[in-house]
């Protein structure tokens, strides 16, 4: 039985198909204020469902190239907004009812997402996150105190990103983090707390404010230059 689990695993990420095991998982088309439950292929995108009560619901219009879901216990939900997701993972495991929404107008490069735990991570609206980005709203392995075994790392709050935020490549965030809107991430940068400020660049390991008082476009400074020609 595990080696055709196994075939079946490989041949749904080879393929592009979908795998569904277990009961009321539901993939959710959104157009036009419309919900459909589908079971139709989506290019570009695959997922491997294992567990009961998980729902994927898509917003449309939205673009897939590489994107591979995976959902292996029960009762998580991801809603991925109006925006293209390219070369992007998700995983969903080792825990109940994980939630991932990210909105509309974000666009995801390389990007992973690893939701153990009951962890949840919301994700603001145009936003561009740079391909090598790790994201992880919980520790997934366990600290204790050693005298009394009491558990030290249980995350306390979602893990949240706010609107127009630029996350660059190789950027950890992990759990209990924060980035309020309008915010610049530098390449790199490990964020493992709540920053407040908008308007900022923080950069580093642990990240810090670098700079205030600037935003982004996703214009190149060539194009910027031409515009003020």
């Amino acid at each position: 039985m595990r080696f055709i689990s196994l075939i079946q695993r490989i041949c749904c990420k080879l393929s592009g198909r979908y795998f569904f095991s277990g009961k009321n998982n539901k993939l959710i088309l959104v157009k036009n204020g419309k919900r459909i439950v589908s079971r139709r292929k989506i290019k570009g995108l695959t997922f491997d469902v294992r567990g009961n009560n998980n729902t994927i619901e898509i917003h449309y219009p939205t673009r897939f190239r590489n994107t591979h879901i995976r959902i292996s216990n029960d009762n998580a939900y991801i809603c991925l907004g109006e925006s293209p997701f390219y070369e992007m993972t998700v995983k969903c495991a080792y825990g109940n009812a994980q939630r991932l929404i990210i909105g509309d107008g974000t666009r995801i490069h390389g990007s992973n997402f690893v939701l153990i735990e009951d962890s949840q991570c919301i994700v603001g609206k145009n936003c561009m996150f740079s391909n090598l980005v790790w994201i992880w709203p919980s520790d997934a392995h366990s600290i204790l105190d050693r005298k009394t075994g009491k558990l030290l790392n249980r995350f306390k709050k979602p893990l949240t990103i706010g609107d127009h935020c630029w996350l660059g490549q190789g950027v950890r965030v992990t759990k209990n983090g924060h980035i309020p809107n309008n915010t610049i991430v530098g390449s790199g940068s490990g964020v493992y707390k709540r920053y407040t400020e908008e308007y900022t660049i923080i950069a580093g390991n642990p990240a810090k404010v670098i700079k205030r008082d600037v935003t982004w476009r996703k214009d190149n400074p060539y194009e910027i230059e031409c515009l003020k020609l």
